[in-house]
């Protein structure tokens, strides 16, 4: 595991999600959450900031691409 895939799997579960639950949550892939979580793959440090400010704020009407754009 790594940080961020420790601290994607610690906001998941304060929402009390699974992986496919909280992928569709964030409007992202199952797998690339996955893979973030395990460790196979890093996501950017602004997607981590963004699911960070989508989790604390519970904005779920605005999806990580739409902020993105």
């Amino acid at each position: 595991m790594s940080y961020e895939g420790d601290l994607l799997k610690l906001l998941r579960k304060r929402k009390n999600m699974t992986q496919k639950q909280f992928s569709e949550y964030l409007d992202i892939p199952l797998i690339t959450l996955a893979q973030w979580e395990c460790g196979k793959r890093k996501p950017p440090n602004y997607v981590i900031k963004l699911i960070q400010f989508k989790v604390f704020n519970d904005t779920n009407n605005i999806s990580i691409y739409e902020v993105i754009k």
